[in-house]
């Protein structure tokens, strides 16, 4: 697992505020793997668990989804005062038949996985 520090080094971060308390963001190997296949930067998934559009919690797996107004949603574990970055993943654009840009959307194995475990 990797830590974010707003140098950009591999170490910790205090500094972002989420609910009012301070968190450590801790990136897994795969969260860092995907960010890099799909062109998200840590930046775009702080953002996202800022000010996220919509949030849901799977009890079963103990994890948050949080869907961001930037297109980003990014899988999260809290512990404690830690909060493990488990995925991230863009929000697809579904195109309409008349060719117009349709809500964006979360693909629905994931939310299915989410939702019911």
């Amino acid at each position: 697992m990797k830590s974010y520090a707003a140098s950009g080094q591999t170490s910790s971060c205090t500094g972002y505020s989420l609910s009012a308390k301070l968190y450590r963001l801790v990136f897994t190997a795969h969260a860092r793997k995907r960010m890099a296949e799909r062109g998200i930067s840590t930046r775009e998934v702080v953002e996202a668990l800022e000010a996220p559009v919509q949030l849901v919690y799977d009890r079963l797996r103990d994890v948050h989804l949080a869907l961001g107004h930037n297109d980003v949603a990014v899988v999260y574990a809290v512990r404690g005062l830690i909060v493990e970055i488990v995925t991230v993943m863009r929000r697809k654009r579904l195109r309409g038949t008349a060719g117009q840009a349709r809500p964006a959307t979360i693909p629905s194995t994931l939310l299915d996985r989410v939702r019911h475990g």
